[in-house]
């Protein structure tokens, strides 16, 4: 089988069978990048190590909170809110007592860091 279909899905055919895929915008790429990274830091060691990743210029989120050591049911995890949704500045509407409407939450969510979470 796999002979059969090494023959027939030819480079030129793989060519062929995604020239009519659609294209990815480059705001997209980089909107991909950005949640790649934040997952990333889920893996880090520390909370100081999350803390300096998410505290960059460019950053939008805050720190809030984090677990690092997991268990059967409990998963480490990080927490972090929106920037933008704490800033009186911020063009989002506001509910009453100028409180915001919504809260943009960040919960990423990590294994083990065993091999077989690739698997």
């Amino acid at each position: 089988f796999l002979e059969y279909m090494e023959t027939v899905q030819t480079p030129s055919w793989k060519r062929r069978a995604h020239a009519f895929a659609p294209t990815v915008s480059f705001k997209e790429v980089e909107a991909m990048h950005r949640a790649l990274y934040l997952a990333n830091l889920a893996y880090m060691d520390t909370e100081e190590e999350i803390k300096g990743g998410l505290d960059h210029d460019l950053s939008e989120w805050k720190y809030v909170t984090a677990k690092l050591n997991n268990a059967p049911g409990e998963p480490a995890h990080y927490i972090a809110i929106s920037k933008d949704s704490l800033s009186p500045e911020s063009s989002l509407p506001m509910g009453l007592l100028g409180r915001r409407n919504s809260l943009d939450v960040l919960i990423v969510v990590r294994g083990t860091k065993d091999f077989s979470d690739g698997l």
